[in-house]
């Protein structure tokens, strides 16, 4: 995904494609231990207490992407490359940002953490605050790459990625048309173990896909 620097609204995909994406890395991380953590929490998950989708490598970036009402997403993160948060003079990262995103109901959402910066979607586009034209990076293109980052979310799990790419890359078109079956799931699990991953928790994974929105409503899934 190319994405500016610092990153442009035009940049993110449309928010139903990111959430598919992301959710299907949450899918693939899901363990039972996970879900009974409530903090130190990294890689992929769906945040259980706080709602949306969470990213985190425990160093480097982290990501979080909400539904915020009908039509309306926010997506907010950090990584190290991004310059927001010493900016001098400082930004207001909600310039600009319409009633309905509230400051301090985000800070609530990503507490102990600071975001370095914040995107929001109504009316069919995204938009974020005004920058200072001598802010060269708000982190958006290393960090959310990061956070859309199958591939990594598999390897994650000990998948072979080389040899079940194919299957990753239909699990993903399932994904963006909201079509992943429990079938289609638990033959992939079947499939990673036979190629030598660790055991997958499939009961958690797909426990993680009924309350990810990307599962096929369908009978007989």
């Amino acid at each position: 995904m190319l994405i500016h620097r610092p990153g442009q609204p035009q940049d993110l995909p449309d928010p139903e494609e990111m959430w598919a994406r992301w959710a299907l890395a949450a899918v693939l991380c899901a363990t039972s231990e996970r879900e009974g953590q409530r903090s130190g929490l990294s890689g992929w998950w769906l945040d259980a207490v706080r709602g949306g989708l969470r990213m985190d490598d425990r160093g480097c970036t982290w990501w979080a992407l909400w539904r915020w009402g009908e039509g309306r997403f926010v997506l907010c993160g950090w990584d190290e490359s991004g310059e927001l948060i010493e900016f001098e003079p400082p930004v207001d990262m909600f310039a600009g940002a319409p009633r309905w995103l509230s400051p301090s109901r985000l800070e609530e959402l990503v507490d102990p953490f600071q975001f370095g910066c914040v995107y929001w979607y109504e009316h069919g586009r995204w938009s974020r605050a005004p920058y200072p034209d001598t802010l060269w990076d708000d982190g958006l293109d290393i960090g959310l790459n990061s956070a859309l980052d199958l591939e990594a979310a598999a390897d994650l799990r000990r998948i072979d990625v080389a040899r079940l790419r194919a299957d990753i890359e239909e699990l993903n078109r399932a994904a963006m048309h909201h079509r992943v079956t429990e079938r289609q799931l638990r033959a992939f699990a079947d499939r990673a173990v036979a190629s030598g991953a660790s055991s997958l928790d499939v009961p958690a994974m797909l426990r993680a896909l009924d309350a990810s929105g990307i599962r096929n409503p369908g009978p007989g899934t």
